[in-house]
């Protein structure tokens, strides 16, 4: 087992879920990746047509976020606010993390706060006596390659720097996955 600085098995990066009245707490272990966001999306997607009006992300355990875990983070932020006038907080942040966020200008869609912020009406819902169940992550490369289309416009969409910062990689997803391309 390799762990990283926070004591967690580097090697296996998972996202786990408890739902306390209409709020989903998700928590991040090791590397928010491209590899766990399709997962992400389903399931912040679906939060949200239940009827959720706050997603909590606790990245206490969470070693590093890339491009595509923070651009559908940003996509669901949009459709939360837009949907539901809910809003997505991000607890326990590294001071790396939350200098990621704010170079992309995902601290203007999400609330954030670093490691030792006291965050009061959150201290029950992150407890580790909550309910948090394991979401599934599947390998299937065709929806991978769309999440991470549509996570890197969401990235552009969100603030005009990010668009020389991500325009590469858009054009190379739109080629390589014709279906992909459009909207």
């Amino acid at each position: 087992m390799a762990e990283d600085h926070t004591g967690v098995d580097s090697s296996a990066s998972r996202l786990l879920v408890a739902e306390v009245g209409k709020q989903a707490v998700i928590r991040v272990i090791g590397r928010g990746s491209y590899q766990l966001a399709p997962s992400l999306k389903r399931y912040g997607e679906q939060a949200i047509r239940k009827g959720f009006d706050r997603l909590i992300f606790d990245m206490r355990h969470c070693t590093q976020m890339d491009s595509t875990f923070m651009g559908v983070i940003a996509g669901l932020a949009s459709r939360l606010s837009q949907e539901r006038h809910g809003e997505i907080l991000m607890v326990n942040l590294t001071s790396h993390a939350r200098g990621l966020l704010s170079t992309l200008g995902l601290d203007t869609v999400v609330r954030p706060a670093v490691v030792g912020t006291p965050v009061e009406e959150l201290k029950s819902l992150l407890g580790d006596a909550a309910d948090f169940v394991e979401l599934d992550v599947r390998e299937d490369v065709t929806e991978t390659r769309k999440t991470m289309l549509e996570a890197h416009r969401e990235l552009m969409n969100l603030t005009p720097e990010n668009v020389p910062r991500f325009r590469d990689v858009v054009e190379y997803l739109e080629k390589s996955s014709p279906s992909a391309g459009g909207s």
